[in-house]
């Protein structure tokens, strides 16, 4: 049996953590979306629209990996709750623009906001240059998953 060098050994429990990470992610979301009465879809493209909106549904198919026509859905879905609404863009009016509502971002404050808090906390702790690192490794690990998204999605159509 090899031993793992002590860099072998972060590595496996780095990547360990990561996956652990995403597990926590979803159940956090199952629970999050199931106290807002929608589903994991619809909280998915919350997320798009809260982080980078007002967006367009064909922005929000492109980051959620759906369709046009599946985030039409999720859209009326989402302003029958009362969480999105659709605006024509300000600076092109033919283009709809979708967004959150202040009733959502009041929803999602006491859901999200103690743990964006614990994290602002726990982040204060490293220096500059350790943050500069760990923004430049998740960058680098987004554009992986992204290629490897596009991978799937060209077998998938073969």
């Amino acid at each position: 049996m090899t031993r793992q060098s002590p860099k072998e050994k972060l590595i496996a429990e780095l990547l360990e953590q990561f996956r652990i990470s995403g597990s926590q992610n979803h159940a956090f979301d199952n629970v999050a979306a199931g106290r807002l009465g929608i589903n994991r879809t619809d909280l998915a493209c919350l997320d798009v629209i809260t982080r980078a909106g007002p967006v367009t549904a064909g922005e929000i198919a492109g980051e959620a990996g759906l369709t046009t026509g599946a985030v039409t859905a999720v859209v009326d879905r989402l302003e029958r709750a009362g969480y999105a609404r659709r605006a024509r863009d300000d600076e092109d009016r033919r283009r709809v623009m979708i967004e959150a509502t202040p009733e959502f971002l009041r929803r999602a404050k006491p859901i999200w906001g103690p743990t964006a808090a614990a994290w602002q906390r726990m982040i204060r702790r490293y220096t500059t240059q350790e943050l500069a690192l760990m923004v430049e490794m998740m960058r680098a690990g987004n554009e992986i998953e992204a290629r490897h998204i596009d991978r799937l999605r060209v077998e998938d159509e073969t």
